[in-house]
Order: C-alpha cells, then sequence, then structure tokens
C-alpha cells in the first residue's frame, strides 16, 4: 500500500513536470515549416492531451493525499462524509481543467481566434478553482469545533494536493498561444 502511495503521491507531478517540459518545446515544432491548418490541429490537440493529463494528474494527487489518513478505515466508516464532500472539492476543479481543451477544441472546428482567447482566459478559472478548493480542503482539514465527520476530514485534507493543479497552467499556456498565433495568421491569409 505504501508503495502504491508514493507512486501516486510522486509520480502524478512527476508525470506533470514531463509534459510541461514536452510542452514547451512542442510549440517550435509544430509552428515550423507546418501548414496553419495543421499547427491548429496540432495545438489543439496538445490542449486535448494537456487536459487529460492535469485532469488524471488533480485525481492520482487527490487519491494519493486521501490515504494519508488511514484511507481503508475510514472510507468503510464514513463513506458518504468523504464522498460527499469529496465531490465538491474535486469536481470544480476537474470542469476547470477540462474548460482550455472545450475552447481549443472550439477554436479549431470553428476557426475563430476568439474561442483561443476565451481558452486563455479560462486558465484564470483553473487557477481560482486550485486554489479556492485547496483553501476549502485546508478549512475542512484543520476545523476543529465542531469537528468534521473523519470522512470529510480526510476529503479535506486530500484537497489541499488541489494547489499542485496550478502547475496545469504551464501545459495550458504554449498550446493556447500556438492556437491565437495559428488562427491569426489564419485569418491574414485568407483573401478578403
Amino acid at each position: 500500500m505504501a508503495a502504491i502511495y508514493l507512486v501516486l503521491l510522486l509520480g502524478a507531478p512527476a508525470a506533470l513536470i514531463m509534459a510541461i517540459v514536452s510542452a514547451w518545446g512542442d510549440p517550435a515544432r509544430i509552428a515550423s515549416g507546418a501548414v496553419v491548418a495543421r499547427s491548429v490541429a496540432a495545438a489543439a490537440r496538445g490542449l486535448r492531451w494537456s487536459s487529460v493529463i492535469s485532469i488524471a494528474c488533480a485525481v492520482a494527487c487527490f487519491a494519493a493525499c486521501s490515504g494519508t489518513q488511514g484511507q481503508g478505515t475510514i472510507l468503510r466508516v464514513d463513506p458518504a462524509g468523504f464522498w460527499g464532500l469529496a465531490a465538491w472539492l474535486e469536481l470544480p476543479l476537474l470542469v476547470a481543467l477540462l474548460l482550455p481543451a472545450v475552447f481549443g477544441t472550439g477554436a479549431h472546428l470553428f476557426g475563430r481566434a476568439a474561442l483561443a482567447w476565451v481558452g486563455l482566459a479560462s486558465l484564470a478559472v483553473v487557477f481560482v478553482a486550485a486554489v479556492v478548493t485547496g483553501v476549502a480542503g485546508l478549512n475542512t482539514a484543520l476545523t476543529t469545533n465542531p469537528a468534521p465527520p473523519p470522512g470529510a476530514h480526510n476529503a479535506g485534507t486530500a484537497a489541499i494536493a488541489n494547489v499542485l493543479s496550478v502547475g496545469s497552467l504551464a501545459l495550458f499556456v504554449p498550446y493556447l498561444l500556438t492556437l491565437v498565433s495559428s488562427l491569426a495568421a489564419r485569418k491574414l491569409a485568407k483573401p478578403t
């Protein structure tokens, strides 16, 4: 069990860091000699994969940190307390991590640079969701009077890891910037 915990806790952020390093080299590869349509498609595809990686990292960190309080016994004793609060602490972040990919795909399909700019603006939603759910989890974990049920306390402790999802911003930025510039180049290349 300890090995699984270490793999989740250390492996998820390590995978996110490797994806970030790869993402920052990708726009140069995408833009080098690529036709604008292909660069838009590649940037949108990079956004979709970035979203998948970010969501997987957020869930893995949440799962790893939920095991720090004796997950097996608490989930058997108070599953309603854990899952009830876990949904409120994790789902807003997961939806926020999906937004850049949704707007990037919309920009690709409809050829609208405005949608790519909205995708770039949605990074603020990711930041706010990560910080707010992390602070809410910290508040739940530190509340002592009245003490929350054990499951809720465990979910709050796990939600503190949501702050690690701020690192996902570095994963989305290069693809969103490539998408915006490629769509702008496409608009300039179109005859009026």
